[in-house]
């Protein structure tokens, strides 16, 4: 796959990321024949006009051979893989461009684009951009793919807990661990935000246990020479976990970095469960799932009153409906109301922590 050039232990991000250009585009030919505007001020309009349908990505579905996939894997062929974007504002001839290439499109509206992509087999484990690119040169924000390695070499298949702050001891299995040299790759994908940590054992070649280190150094210290680029902490958030060793790059695997003592982290009570990460809230409960669209914020005296929806888990599925939540984070402990035209629930009271697993009995 031709611009894949990401290498194993030079670098493990590829964020080729197409932008065209403006300029020299013809997209302002008329400026001249407007007399009674100033050319400054139709730019801004025209400007202010296409800023307002710029392409915007909010789903992915990756396909080998039609069948659905998380990543690709070096090795096989690129033109065997196909991508479902789902988003707004695609024009019908809107591109989409990955690692800087250009794919087929075989379907467009305004709310899906089918692609599939173009070329040999893929070389070198990492990560690739896709961007949905409008013929105004508008472009959606970058979303990443990985280039991972063939699972029969190196695969992870649990990280247990999922969960847990700085320190806190987790265990990855799978297979193709090496006896040295594993580290683990931290992807946030909300910030594009990429770390390793040190470098840890596995005696078995399918266990690895480590501590949560508080610091994470960026890629390119593995380098050979490393680079100079400092490390930094660890935030809490939401993170994809990979195993990275002499054998490439393993798929991954989700994990919460939760804060010491929230809000970001899992709150539970029996029948009710919230996850708050450093982008969202979801609420689950027996009959219902809720979401907040933005990581909870509390005032200065732990109040918090926020808008997202509720979704009645009862027969088939609902439709999601506007709600409230509103409650109190206190050390840890948390009470929560959610108010919406189905009516009124709880309050409830949660404790930081404490990960519940609600089945719905409703559906």
């Amino acid at each position: 796959m031709k611009g894949l050039t990401g290498r194993f232990g030079s670098s493990f991000i590829i964020s080729l990321i197409l932008v065209p250009s403006v300029a020299g585009s013809g997209r302002f030919p008329q400026l001249g024949r407007l007399p009674n505007l100033p050319a400054t001020a139709a730019l801004n309009r025209q400007l202010n006009s296409q800023s307002s349908s710029a392409p915007s990505v909010t789903s992915i579905q990756l396909f080998f051979t039609g069948k659905p996939v998380s990543d690709l894997i070096i090795g096989t062929k690129a033109k065997r893989y196909s991508v479902k974007i789902i988003g707004q504002n695609f024009d019908p001839s809107a591109r989409v461009v990955i690692d800087g290439m250009r794919t087929r499109v075989s379907f467009a509206s305004s709310t899906e684009l089918d692609a599939g992509l173009k070329g040999g087999p893929l070389m070198f484990p990492g990560e690739v951009a896709l961007q949905v690119v409008n013929p105004d040169g508008q472009s959606s924000s970058a979303i990443t793919l990985e280039v991972v390695t063939d699972p029969a070499v190196l695969s992870t298949a649990t990280v247990t807990p999922d969960f847990g702050p700085s320190g806190s001891q987790i265990t990855i299995t799978g297979v193709g661990f090496t006896p040295k040299g594993n580290h683990i790759r931290l992807l946030s994908r909300a910030t594009g935000l990429v770390g390793v940590t040190p470098e840890v054992d596995s005696q078995d070649g399918r266990t690895i246990v480590l501590s949560l280190p508080e610091f994470v150094c960026p890629p390119c210290s593995l380098s050979v020479p490393p680079c100079a680029a400092p490390c930094f902490k660890l935030k809490p958030g939401d993170y994809d976990v990979f195993v990275i060793n002499g054998n490439g790059m393993s798929n991954g695997f989700r994990f919460l970095v939760s804060s010491p003592t929230g809000p970001i982290g899992m709150w539970g009570e029996q029948g009710l469960a919230v996850e708050v990460t450093d982008t969202q809230v979801t609420i689950s409960g027996a009959c219902f799932v809720g979401q907040i669209p933005q990581t909870l914020m509390t005032d200065d005296t732990g109040n918090f009153n926020m808008t997202g929806t509720i979704t009645p888990m009862i027969g088939p599925g609902g439709q999601a409906r506007p709600a409230t939540y509103r409650g109190t984070v206190s050390g840890n402990m948390m009470t929560l109301r959610i108010a919406s035209d189905l009516g009124s629930l709880g309050p409830f009271t949660l404790t930081f922590g404490v990960e519940v697993h609600i089945v719905h009995p409703c559906a």
